[in-house]
């Protein structure tokens, strides 16, 4: 028995449906997005130091959320358009911190090295900082 294609009426009663179910949850989406933008801008206070505060605060969220970052979830760029902050902004923010962090493990493996060899110099530190694998050289442990 042939199976029967649906009738032309049927399907587009369907897409029709489908939609109008469509728009009804981009307006949905819309609404919730016009609250989230306007209750963001409540918190965002009036003195440059609250400003600042909340902006902080805003990158740091924006920092946790990216951390875990797969495929088909907000971006960067879009997350800092819907809080109203500047991307360059947040990536400064980032910058600054960042390396801190890197350096913070290669000081302490500096400072491992040198407790394990007393009489070793800077540049010998160095050397074995490049045997085990950090991008380093002689200056740079000097300078930290």
């Amino acid at each position: 028995m042939p199976i029967a294609a649906p009738a032309p009426a049927d399907a587009l009663s369907k897409a029709q449906r489908r939609i109008a179910d469509l728009e009804r949850k981009i307006g949905r989406q819309q609404v919730e997005l016009d609250f989230f933008s306007a209750s963001l801008a409540a918190g965002r206070g009036g003195a440059p130091d609250e400003r600042r505060a909340w902006r902080r605060g805003v990158y740091a969220v924006i920092q946790a959320m990216s951390a875990p970052l797969s495929q088909g979830e907000i971006g960067i760029d879009r997350m800092c358009q819907l809080a109203g902050v500047s991307r360059a902004g947040y990536y400064r923010h980032w910058q600054a911190s960042a390396p801190r962090q890197e350096e913070t493990g290669l000081r302490d493996m500096i400072q491992t090295l040198a407790l394990a060899h007393r009489h070793y110099g800077h540049r010998r530190i160095a050397a074995l900082l490049h045997r085990a694998g950090w991008p380093v050289n002689h200056k740079r442990v000097l300078r930290l």
